[in-house]
């Protein structure tokens, strides 16, 4: 581990990956402080080596159940790669040990949108929003884009208005506004359409 260390510190990463190999060798199953895969893990982004820092970090994710960084990085491996499957599964578990942070829910609503996992992607975007974001008006029209997708145009609608509150000259937000207002008014003439008529009844006879 010294050896390791001090050749990290030198930007020696290629050499520095044979001491870090022969730990991984020894103690294969070795997920706490003196772990070698996060810095083996550190060793391969730096060498540009994406497919064998994801799998090092993948190994240590069946070992350690709450490490930050690690979650973090394979949650944006997996987004770079395409797995949106993989990029949602890390994404929860970051969320999971880190609730309170923006970064996993916007990673996880991302896997979501790509998923269509709709139900999670509302999860998420509400939860942003009960987090201060720094961009609500963007989260409220991502919302209520998924919701408008889901049907519920009265809830849709009225996170379109919210994200105009936070930002009036939101042309994307008024251009969505009218969108389901249309389908609002659309919608509404079907129903009239299909409402029963009312009859009256005819005069009962004279006796």
């Amino acid at each position: 581990m010294r050896l390791a260390n001090q050749l990290i510190t030198e930007q020696k990463w290629a050499s520095a990956k044979e001491p870090l190999e022969k730990m991984r060798e020894l103690y294969p199953n070795d997920g706490g402080p003196t772990s070698p895969y996060p810095l083996l893990a550190e060793v391969h982004r730096e060498l540009k080596e994406s497919g064998e820092e994801r799998a090092v970090l993948e190994k240590l994710a069946e070992l350690s159940p709450d490490h930050v960084e690690m979650f973090t990085r394979l949650t944006e491996l997996t987004a770079q790669a395409g797995d949106w499957h993989a990029s949602r599964k890390y994404a929860l578990r970051w969320l999971a040990v880190s609730p309170l942070q923006a970064m996993p829910h916007r990673a996880a609503a991302d896997a979501a949108e790509k998923m269509s996992d709709d139900a999670l992607a509302i999860d998420c975007y509400r939860a942003l929003l009960l987090l201060s974001p720094f961009d609500p008006a963007e989260i409220h029209l991502k919302l209520a884009t998924v919701l408008e997708r889901k049907s519920d145009l009265p809830a849709a609608k009225r996170q379109v208005l919210l994200a105009l509150e936070e930002t009036p000259r939101f042309r994307e937000a008024h251009q969505r506004l009218l969108e389901i207002v249309r389908k609002l008014e659309q919608n509404g003439k079907q129903e009239a359409g299909v409402r029963p008529a009312t009859t009256v009844a005819p005069p009962a006879e004279m006796p």
